[in-house]
């Protein structure tokens, strides 16, 4: 049997999408992504496909489809956190994921700042059309508006621990705590 073999190919890094299709992809990677399923994936898997949706608007250099995906792509994180603040793993998942694709937009806006450890290839896929330095200090602000949430949830989770765990603590025979030992 004659054997088939690909040719190799130089793949671009984007996602080619129809712009009727952006909310069903804002719904399946944002609203509708669970963290139980998200942990079987790639780590930042939702952000590299976002980024690559990203490339393409710029590559076509379609200044109202990139404008149109990020916007929806902001809303849709903050919405998703807001109804999910609660739940740890959600609010994690999106942390992450926020941070991939901010640090994507740097590593690829084509600042020099950001590329003294890209590699050739990299470099060429740069984003050629668009400066989104305002879009990542959203992104940035995101970010730290979902840290302080996942902090707070922390605490609230360990605050009721901790008075019990000093009552309950029963010293250990032989160590003294008034001074460090090297001093006895």
């Amino acid at each position: 049997m004659p054997v088939i073999r690909k040719k190799e190919r130089d793949y671009m890094g984007m996602f080619e999408y129809d712009r009727r299709e952006e909310m069903q992809i804002i719904r399946v990677l944002i609203y509708e992504l669970k963290p139980r399923v998200a942990v079987t994936f790639l780590p930042g898997l939702p952000a590299y496909i976002l980024f690559m949706c990203i490339r393409h608007t710029d590559h076509i250099n379609d200044d109202e489809k990139v404008r149109s995906l990020l916007n929806n792509i902001v809303n849709g994180v903050k919405r998703v956190i807001k109804k999910r603040h609660e739940d740890l793993d959600s609010t994690v998942l999106w942390l992450s994921n926020v941070l991939r694709l901010l640090h994507n937009l740097k590593q690829y806006s084509g600042d020099k700042a950001f590329q003294a450890e890209n590699t050739g290839k990299q470099n060429e896929q740069s984003l050629k059309n668009f400066d989104l330095s305002e879009y990542r200090q959203v992104l940035s602000d995101i970010a730290v508006w979902i840290y302080n949430g996942v902090i707070k949830l922390m605490e609230e989770k360990v605050q009721p621990l901790i008075v019990p765990s000093i009552l309950e603590h029963e010293a250990i025979a032989g160590l003294s705590g008034n001074k460090p030992g090297g001093m006895r």
